[in-house]
């Protein structure tokens, strides 16, 4: 999803599979209520351009979330939903009291931006390498805290990056040993190891192993959909071509549409309707 000009988003907005919002160097507004358990990477294209506003309160978005090259200003409850986050030379702002004890900050890389006006609690801040490899627990460096920011700047050896007013709580990361973002307990009982990874669809049913967890199904159960569309051209001609919905819900009044890996789309707007 491309964002060529800035916009607002309202409604409701259902996610699921591996999610990109590519905002380039424009202001986006989300003023959306989010749902669903995706792979979200929230990109720009330079760090001091741009952003992204979450402002719809939630409570049942799950993604793991990789911030890279831009900022994120999460301002209403539950918008950054409940598993981890990773922060890639960009910024996190988090202005609400953020509370998910099993969830982890991620940072990789020295450049990078973090803003705490609420209290929030999390497992751990652990530094990783390009793999995703832990490099460094906060936790295990400085204890559970709570950290002023003061304290962030003297715990990272920093002058600058982190503002705020808030505070940061840490418990400990027991529950996501491997910090893939998928819990131990639950990769266990369905792989009897930890070699699941997020985004894998063992039973090729569409849904990925977040997804999976989330929704509490079995990732090694296929799960057809609510309602199949009908079968898509593959080479379609161009007068032919439209977008390649493989499935539609219903929920109450609202519709979600799925779409296969790899659609793209661009985010415009009209004033008018016509240009």
């Amino acid at each position: 999803l491309k964002v060529r000009a800035s916009n607002t988003l309202a409604g409701g907005l259902t996610m699921n599979g591996t999610i990109l919002f590519d905002i380039q160097n424009n202001d986006f507004v989300l003023d959306s209520s989010l749902k669903g358990a995706p792979l979200l990477t929230i990109q720009g294209n330079d760090e001091s351009l741009g952003g992204i506003q979450l402002n719809g309160t939630s409570n049942e978005y799950h993604g793991l979330t990789t911030i890279t090259g831009t900022d994120v200003f999460a301002n209403a409850e539950g918008t950054l939903g409940d598993r981890s986050i990773t922060l890639v030379g960009g910024g996190l702002h988090i202005g609400y009291d953020y509370q998910s004890p099993t969830a982890l900050l991620k940072i990789r890389g020295g450049d990078f931006r973090l803003s705490l006006d609420g209290d929030v609690t999390m497992a751990d801040v652990v530094g990783v390498d390009e793999n995703g490899n832990a490099l460094f627990s906060l936790f295990d460096l400085a204890g559970p805290g709570p950290y002023s920011i003061d304290d962030l700047l003297a715990a990272f050896q920093l002058d600058e990056g982190l503002t705020g007013n808030g505070t940061l709580t840490l418990v400990g990361n027991t529950a996501d040993s491997d910090i893939d973002g998928l819990l131990d307990e639950w990769e266990n009982a369905n792989f009897k190891n930890l070699t699941a990874l997020p985004n894998g669809d063992p039973d090729g049913d569409g849904l990925s192993n977040l997804a999976e967890e989330v929704a509490g199904s079995d990732p090694n159960v296929f799960d057809a959909p609510d309602i199949e569309a009908p079968p898509i051209d593959p080479n379609p001609t161009p007068s032919d071509r439209a977008p390649a919905i493989s499935a539609v819900t219903k929920d109450a009044s609202r519709i979600s549409l799925s779409f296969p890996v790899g659609t793209t789309f661009d985010v415009e707007h009209s004033e008018d309707l016509k240009t």
